[in-house]
């Protein structure tokens, strides 16, 4: 989405604003669930919903709303332009490998401007913005009273979170925060975070709160406990 904002085909959209809400049903180091409000230059609101902690696959969907059409674009599927009454539906190739490796090979020996493909530059954005969520936001463990046990395809275990698809289905269609929807009772309201326009380091992510306890068989010494956040 940010690179299809962009002001031209070589630049991706610049981040200014960053609000985001990170959960995890699964005993991972990371997020496997997210809400994100970003504000792109210009003032242009980008919201993102995604998670993998789900039972039910969605291909994802990329909504553009313009002056005068509504974009959607169903990876992998179609693209559909919406304008008043009028639906316009461009179908995606089911195989679109050939296509890439074709632009990929034009933009190495012909440059990045002979051909439509991702450069470094272009990435840069979505980095920075990755970088800040993960810097502002800390990763919420959903309670295990909402995650429910499935069988996936492969037959391995997967943990869902309960009723998460229609929940971030919301945040797309009003345009939301998880925590704004109330259909998660376990959601934490995010604070928002303006990105520096010369951000250059990365400065790891969200620190979560440790405690740690010590215990001796000793009958001289207590049992010590430090908290750091």
């Amino acid at each position: 989405a940010m690179f299809l904002v962009g002001t031209c085909e070589e630049i991706s959209a610049k981040p200014t604003k960053v609000a985001a809400e990170l959960y995890r049903a699964n005993r991972i180091e990371n997020f496997d669930t997210c809400s994100i409000r970003l504000t792109l230059n210009g003032d242009v609101q980008l919201f993102v919903a995604y998670t993998h902690a789900c039972a039910i696959t969605v291909d994802p969907v990329v909504t553009i709303e313009t002056e005068k059409s509504v974009i959607r674009y169903v990876a992998g599927r179609h693209i559909e332009i919406r304008t008043g009454e009028r639906i316009e539906h461009l179908p995606l190739y089911s195989q679109p490998h050939p296509y890439m490796l074709r632009a990929f090979q034009s933009c190495i020996r012909g440059g990045t401007k002979s051909a439509l493909c991702a450069s470094l530059e272009m990435a840069r954005e979505h980095i920075v913005a990755m970088n800040v969520v993960s810097e502002t936001s800390p990763v919420i463990d959903v309670p295990g009273e909402f995650v429910e046990m499935h069988t996936a395809s492969d037959h391995a275990p997967l943990r869902t979170i309960r009723d998460i698809t229609a929940a971030l289905q919301t945040c797309t269609s009003r345009k939301c925060l998880l925590h704004e929807t109330g259909l998660a009772s376990w959601s934490v309201p995010s604070i928002e975070k303006t990105i520096p326009s010369n951000y250059n380091h990365f400065a790891g992510p969200h620190p979560p709160r440790v405690t740690v306890t010590t215990h001796t068989s000793s009958t001289t010494r207590r049992p010590t406990t430090a908290a750091s956040h």
